[in-house]
């Protein structure tokens, strides 16, 4: 299944988790196309 919507054109988005001591790990933020 595809990662971008088709109704909205919405696409996984990159950036930063951080947790509670200021550490920084690459995340994916995935749409929710259940739609």
């Amino acid at each position: 299944m595809s990662q971008v919507c088709d109704v909205c054109g919405k696409r996984p988005s990159a950036g930063n988790q951080v947790s509670h001591s200021m550490r920084h790990t690459r995340r994916m933020r995935m749409p929710n196309i259940q739609r």
